[in-house]
């Protein structure tokens, strides 16, 4: 598995579908702001290992969590190859 950092050889995973959290509004919260998330995006492009690395609270990071779930990435390559790689992502509420 790949940290993804500049350089090293290895291409960043690239989301190709990441759909929004559902809207604040509807989970009757205050917050508002991003929730940061490590996770692994495995080579099948799929989020795996998901962890909330900055908290907005209970409710939205698991509506952050659940919306990444969904998310699917083209994969981070090293020499044309896909490859697991960790990175962090943000999900923002407004």
């Amino acid at each position: 598995m790949y940290r993804i950092t500049r350089g090293g050889g290895v291409s960043a995973p690239r989301a190709t579908y990441a759909p929004s959290p559902e809207d604040k509004q509807h989970l009757k919260v205050e917050n508002e702001g991003s929730c940061a998330l490590w996770l692994i995006v495995g080579t099948d492009g799929r989020p795996h290992d998901i962890k909330v690395a900055r908290t907005l609270g209970p409710e939205l990071d698991e509506k952050a969590v659940g919306a990444v779930k969904n998310w699917r990435w083209e994969p981070a390559k090293k020499d044309g190859q896909p490859v697991a790689s960790e990175i962090n992502v943000e999900v923002s509420f407004r």
